[in-house]
C-alpha cells in the first residue's frame, strides 16, 4: 500500500474516532446504537479487523478515563505562532481536548514540526502528524489484546 494511501486511511480512521469523541461528550451519554454505528463507520475505513478491535479498546478506554474538562489550552509562544498557522493550531487543541494524543505528544509534535521544513505548518501536516501518533497509541491495544 503506498504511503499517501496509508496516511489517507490513518485520517480517515483518526476522523472517525474524534467527531464519535465529540458526539458522545457533547451528548453526555452513549447509546448501544451509536456505538454500532461508531464500528460500522470504522470498518468502512479500517480493513484489518484487529485493527478496529484495538481501537475499539482505545476508545473505550478514552471514554473511561480521559476528561476533556480538565485539559487547559495550550498557548502558543510568540516564535510559534509565526510558523503554526491558527488552523492548525485550533486541529492540535482539539486533539489534546479529546485525548487523542497527550500533552507530552502534541509537545513532540510541535517540537518536530518547528525542527522540520514545513515552515507555516499547513493544517494539513498537523493532521499527519496528529493521525500518526494516534495510530502509534492504538497500536498499543492491539499488542496487549494479543497477549
Amino acid at each position: 500500500m503506498s504511503i499517501k494511501k496509508t496516511i489517507s486511511l490513518d485520517k480517515k480512521a483518526y476522523d472517525t474516532v474524534l467527531g464519535f469523541l465529540k458526539k458522545i461528550h457533547k451528548t453526555g451519554k452513549i447509546e448501544a446504537m451509536d456505538w454500532n454505528e461508531f464500528r460500522m463507520n470504522l470498518e468502512k475505513v479500517i480493513v484489518q479487523e484487529e485493527q478496529v478491535k484495538a481501537i475499539d479498546l482505545w476508545t473505550m478506554e478514552n471514554l473511561e478515563q480521559h476528561h476533556p474538562e480538565m485539559i487547559r489550552p495550550r498557548v502558543l509562544h510568540e516564535f510559534e505562532s509565526t510558523f503554526i498557522s491558527p488552523k492548525s493550531h485550533g486541529l492540535f487543541m482539539e486533539a489534546l481536548h479529546y485525548g487523542m494524543v497527550s500533552q507530552s505528544q502534541g509537545e513532540m509534535i510541535i517540537d518536530e514540526l518547528l525542527d522540520s521544513d514545513a515552515l507555516g505548518l499547513l493544517p494539513d501536516t498537523m493532521e499527519n502528524s496528529l493521525a500518526k501518533t494516534w495510530k502509534k497509541n492504538t497500536a498499543i491495544y492491539n499488542k496487549v489484546r494479543l497477549n
